[in-house]
């Protein structure tokens, strides 16, 4: 029989598993050892090693790969050796190390090491040949190890002379190969005496200084039976993490263990950790860690024993010095304005009560798990006449207080219950500031009715760091500010350091306690900034936010935003590769992620595939819901973040928007799976996909009929890794009891099974309302299953304990009431550190009824119809369901409708609202009519739209041409909307031959004969008239008609003269320069000059020449001068004869492209200045002969 010494303390570590031993099939991967028919083969996957003994081996202390399976052949060169592990830590109870004697014997140990071990750890064998083997299971279960998944490292040597490892370490005696370590060091024979354990005498105080992942031990000897207590005080930074643990006769680790103070590390509710119990005669160890899951910081703590005799109890912290211990129970009596209110553990008489003076601001500080006590004295005068208001502000982010006010007594958490706000005992408190804003600013009011004379107690509670399923978690000591008043007349606002409203002057209103904050400070008390974000303005760089943070920003809608009908999307980009930030969004108020009901819209799809580009879209239909208002957006760094966020934002607005692509190109719209309805950024996806891209299966309806989804069915697709399928099932009235099974065969899927009412469930906080908790959230198990039922439920409800949430073996059952009707959304997500798809699964559904109901539905609720109540109205179960769409509360047609007809129900809306679910209202003016009284309403792709009547439009028919529309010859026209606005303009489009507003006046001669242009003549009171012409260049006459005889094109008279028009205008006719003459002006009045000698003049051939010259230019200007005059003279009488046939003192004439040209009074015809050429351009109501025609500047 192989020997292994030592076996009295190595079963306490090693797990001696019969599963583990037995004979392996051998094949190609497999050792053989033994040389006959009893021979055991090892699997060693066709990867071992041959090592000599000295040389290190492992798989690394580092961490290792799931599935592994190492194995080391060592020859030892000897008939014994001695393995020394250095360094030890694999998955509890899933990753082992064996051990085989591989000799010519064929004998095994079969001994299997896992979890956690003190190293040096020592195991002495007596072999020639050793084999190593370590195996590790598909998986690490981080919610239900006690140990991190690291690796271990190892020597082995040949001991056969009887040498110890490291001599003993010069602290013991080596004995056979065995240490027998001195009091002090060790503990035992399995080690190599490095290990300090340090006597722990009853009264004696020791300082602990940790890193992380350190241990330091304690060695107690006790004499004779007695109660002792040892505690264990952390006093130094909170993100350190104290674990106190004992075991006998040898060290604790993780894994191995007699006590732990559990509770208080679990929840890191208290700086107080102890142990306390009756101790007989003997020795024990006490071990202290910093534990590796969850400390960042090194631990600083202090660690005391006291011990009491003849079975008396020690108190703790021996009552702080401010108390009396009743030994016969371990209480503290405290002294007069002292408490000591430690969660799960006697009073401890730590906490002082201090007054808080009247209008002055105190400053403190509590520590995770403490409280600070403040008490407020209230006179007999002051009784029931005044108001209590207790004001309170959190400088440390990442804690989270919670203040309360108690009247005769302090407040306290009650024993055994997690600390959420109704889990204390207190008369008045601020459950939303604790609650919605992590308890950050606080304000408590206690109105004269209620507020009696006497003592009435503050307390500041900093919680725990760790709540269990809760999401209230502290990691920071809180420093705070706290200040108390009492009011005579009229209510307080909530205030700040600043005042009321945060002092901003006007805000509070003292009727009603109320702060009207400005769009951009919000919450109750102003106190939170929120920066303006700009529609299509640059993007806001370079902003950084810490974990467990937020930052604000607002963005205003207002009418004519809503009826531009486009959508606002705001884009959040994320620089820093660590962070992992949440955007929401909410209306006209502070969103929180703490519940469905406190945000309006958010990225959860974006958070959920951890992109770059976090996108909250607040589509066209969603800003038409909520109407014209500020929407606030929160941008979080979480806790559960690994680094500061740093981040850009930008909002768009845009009239179309890009729908989600597929995740794995980023190139398909909609996955490929659907059609993008680009006016509201929203994928229509095909049957049988489902979610915001398209990229999911489902959703599968589920029913009475139907209550199965089994592999090989079209129900039940392959759920990928990081992947998610979907079912519904729906739930028709009040009285049934839901429950939901999950079962599958892939055991390295790592399934999650979460059901959510109305809505598509994913995989962040407040996405869901039911989950495994027990067998699917706290290991992925391959069977989950979930019941929904009454708090009275004799089977699976929690008896006479009332509403609860308890195991259901396996699975968890919700006994908080019969689910509320309405439809049910089945998730199933195999997480992306899934190692395998789930392809052979099934989902099943029982809709029973709940106890002592009836077996069918007596009667439908509202918005369910069929002999079931299984069958939903409109608005119930949409076609397609969007997890980023609106988060409102499901409503039936919208709540703008009657659900119509039993087994296909359809909506009749209301005026002012269409849609299949009435969904859309329609356009309407200020006086509330339907598309202005002007328009009947319809729905388009886009939402509610306007059918307006013959001359009206506009998005709600508001605009028109005139009055009296466009006439008999003429239409209305609308320009394109305009992009910021979405306003329109309109005016009237005249049928050939006719002008004006209204288009009612005739042009002469149809269109001024096609030669001209027809403009509108308007009084100088701007009345429109009469139509006249504006001829072309060679076209004259009031219908433009008429044409100068000419033999030289496009120019009149053949440039020769000038065109008259005759007094009646019926006639024109040449006026001739006097060097020509002619009907056409075509022919020359005189001869050329005679030439004259130069010699009988006496003047030289030069200066002939000059006078030439000079005469030529003189009769230029004489010529040119004389036809301004008489172009002028005609223009003049022309418009004397204008304004004799209008009859107006003055006149503007208006062409038909809308361009004014003003002409002058009739006193100032004939004697007008012409205007300088600057003048007009810039004057517009200059007074010149010349303004009206186009070309004359």
């Amino acid at each position: 029989v192989v020997c292994v010494e030592g076996m009295a303390r190595l079963v306490a570590i090693l797990l001696l598993g019969g599963s583990l031993l037995g004979r392996w099939a051998a094949s190609a991967d497999e050792i053989p050892i033994g040389d006959d028919d009893d021979d055991v083969t090892v699997n060693c996957n066709a990867d071992y090693e041959t090592i000599a003994a000295g040389t290190r081996f492992g798989p690394g202390t580092e961490g290792y790969e799931d599935s592994s399976r190492l194995c080391w052949l060592i020859e030892t060169g000897g008939t014994s050796a001695t393995i020394v592990f250095d360094f030890f830590s694999t998955e509890y109870h899933h990753d082992y190390v064996r051990l085989f004697d591989a000799s010519s014997s064929p004998k095994t140990w079969g001994q299997a090491l896992s979890g956690e071990l003190a190293t040096p750890y020592v195991v002495k064998v007596t072999t020639s040949r050793l084999l190593v083997q370590f195996l590790a299971d598909d998986k690490f279960r981080s919610s239900e190890s006690s140990t991190l998944q690291l690796g271990f490292s190892a020597t082995v040597f040949d001991s056969s002379d009887g040498s110890c490892a490291n001599g003993c370490s010069g602290h013991g005696q080596c004995r056979q190969g065995l240490c027998d370590c001195e009091d002090e060091w060790g503990p035992d024979e399995l080690s190599d005496c490095s290990i300090a354990t340090t006597p722990l005498s009853a009264g004696h105080r020791h300082e602990v200084k940790l890193e992380i992942g350190a241990w330091a031990y304690f060695r107690v000897d006790i004499a004779a039976v007695s109660t002792v207590l040892v505690e264990l005080v952390d006093w130094g930074s909170p993100d350190s993490d104290p674990r106190l643990m004992m075991a006998l006769d040898t060290v604790p680790t993780l894994s191995h263990y007699q006590y732990n103070d559990w509770f208080n590390w679990y929840y890191d509710c208290s700086d107080i950790h102890y142990l306390r119990g009756t101790a007989a005669p003997g020795t024990f160890f006490v071990g202290v860690t910093n534990d590796a899951f969850r400390a960042t910081e090194p631990l600083r703590a202090n660690l005391t024993l006291r011990s009491e005799p003849n079975r008396a109890v020690p108190c703790l912290l021996d009552c702080n010095g401010h108390g009396t211990c009743d030994t016969t129970s371990g209480d503290c009596v405290c002294d007069d304005g002292w408490e000591g209110s430690v969660v799960n553990a006697p009073d401890t008489c730590q906490y002082e009560i201090r007054a808080l003076p009247r209008g002055e601001i105190a400053r403190s500080s509590v520590r995770i798990g403490d409280w600070d006590y403040y008490t407020v004295r209230v006179t007999e005068a002051e009784a029931f006449k005044r108001t209590l208001f207790i004001s309170f502000a959190s400088a440390s982010p990442h804690s989270y207080p919670v203040v309360f006010a108690r009247f005769g007594e302090v407040p306290r958490l009650w024993e055994g219950y997690l600390p959420t706000y109704e889990a204390f005992d207190f008369d008045a408190g601020d459950k939303d500031g604790f609650e919605l804003i992590q308890g950050q600013r606080m304000s408590i009011s206690v109105n004269e009715t209620v507020l009696a004379a006497g003592d009435w107690y503050v307390g500041v509670y900093n919680i725990w760091g760790h709540n269990g399923a809760e999401q209230y978690n502290s990691h920071d000591t809180c420093d705070y500010e706290i200040w108390a008043d009492l009011y005579a007349a009229g209510s307080p606002c909530p205030s700040t350091a600043n005042g009321f409203c945060d002092g901003i002057a006007g805000a509070c209103d003292f009727n009603t306690g109320i702060c009207h904050c400005p769009s951009t400070r919000i919450w109750r008390d102003c106190s939170f900034v929120a920066s303006e974000l700009t529609k299509n303005g640059p993007s806001q760089t370079g902003l950084e936010l810490d974990v467990d943070a937020a930052e604000y920003f607002v963005a205003s809608i207002d009418e004519a935003d809503v009826r531009l009908a486009y959508n606002l999307v705001i884009d959040v980009v994320v620089s820093s590769s660590d962070a992992s930030p949440m955007v929401l969004a909410r209306f006209a108020d502070l969103p929180f992620p703490n519940d469905l009901s406190l945000y309006d819209d958010h990225d959860l799809l974006s958070n959920f595939y951890e992109d770059q580009t976090h996108t909250v879209l607040l589509d066209a239909e969603e800003l038409a819901d909520k109407g014209p208002g500020d929407w606030y957006i929160a941008v979080l760094n979480p806790e559960t973040s690994a680094a500061p966020l740093q981040y850009s934002i930008a909002a768009t607005w845009a009239p179309t928007v890009d729908c989600p692509t597929d995740h794995a190109t980023g190139s398909l719209s909609c996955s490929g799976d659907g059609v993008c309805v680009s006016t509201l950024g929203r994928c229509d996806c095909d049957d049988g996909h489902v979610m915001d891209d398209c990229s999911a299966d489902g959703v599968f309806r589920l029913s009475h009929d139907t209550p199965l989804a089994a592999v090989g069915s079209d129900l039940a697709p392959p759920i990928a890794p990081d992947d998610w399928v979907y079912w519904s099932v729906v739930v028709g009235c009040a009285d049934r009891a839901l429950t939901v099974t999950f079962e599958t065969s892939n055991d390295a899927a790592v399934p999650l099974l979460v059901v959510r009412r109305g809505k598509l469930p994913l995989m962040a906080t407040g996405t869901f309302d039911y989950w495994d908790y027990y067998t699917g959230e706290n290991g992925n198990q391959p069977t989950q299953r979930l019941k929904i039922t009454s708090c009275d439920d004799a089977v699976n409800g929690c008896g006479s304990n009332g509403c609860c949430v308890a195991p259901l073996y396996p699975g968890t059952t919700f006994a908080t009431g019969s689910p509320e009707p309405g439809v049910y959304y089945i998730g199933v997500y195999n997480d992306k550190a899934a190692a395998e798809a789930i392809d052979d699964y099934f989902v099943s559904v029982d809709l029973a009824n709940a106890p002592g109901r009836p077996a069918k539905c007596a009667t439908c609720a509202n918005g369910f119809k069929g002999a079931d109540c299984d069958v939903p109205c409109p608005g119930l179960a949409p076609s397609d369901v969007y997890s980023n769409s609106p988060t409102g509360a499901d409503k039936v047609c919208s709540d703008h409708g009657d659900c119509l007809g039993d087994a296909d129900p359809v909506c009749s809306c209301e005026d002012g609202f269409v849609g299949d679910l009435c969904q859309s209202p329609c356009p309407a003016g200020d006086d509330g009519l339907v598309c202005g009284g002007r328009g009947t309403c319809g729905y388009e792709e886009a939402g509610a739209v306007c059918d307006c009547q013959d001359g009206f439009g506009g998005i709600e028919c508001l605009e028109s041409c005139t009055e009296e529309g466009c006439g008999e010859h003429g239409s209305c026209s609308f320009s394109e909307p305009d992009a910021n606005t979405g306003a329109v303009s309109a005016r009237c489009v005249c049928d050939d031959g006719f002008v004006g507003d209204t288009c009612s006046f005739e042009c002469p001669a149809h269109h001024c004969s096609g030669k001209g242009t027809c403009v509108v003549v308007h009084s100088y009171a701007g009345d429109p008239l009469r139509a006249s012409c504006e001829c072309d260049p060679g076209q004259h006459g009031d219908d433009c008609s008429l044409r100068c005889p000419t033999t030289v094109p496009d120019a009149d008279c053949s440039g020769n003269g000038m065109c008259q028009l005759a007094d009646d205008g019926a006639s024109v006719s040449c006026a001739c320069f006097d060097t020509h003459t002619g009907a056409a002006c075509n022919s020359s009045s005189s001869s050329s000059s005679k030439k004259k000698s130069s010699s009988s003049s006496g003047l030289s051939r030069a200066t002939t020449a000059s006078l030439a010259a000079a005469a030529v230019a003189l009769l230029v200007l004489a010529v040119a001068a004389a036809f301004l005059a008489e172009r002028r003279k005609r223009e003049i009488s022309r418009y004397e004869r204008l304004v004799r046939e209008v009859g107006a003192a003055s006149s503007t004439i208006i062409t038909a492209a809308g361009v004014n040209y003003e002409a002058p009074n009739v006193d100032q015809v004939g004697e007008a200045p012409i205007p300088k050429f600057d003048e007009m351009r810039d004057v517009s109501d200059a007074v010149s002969p010349f303004h009206h025609e186009r070309v004359d500047l």
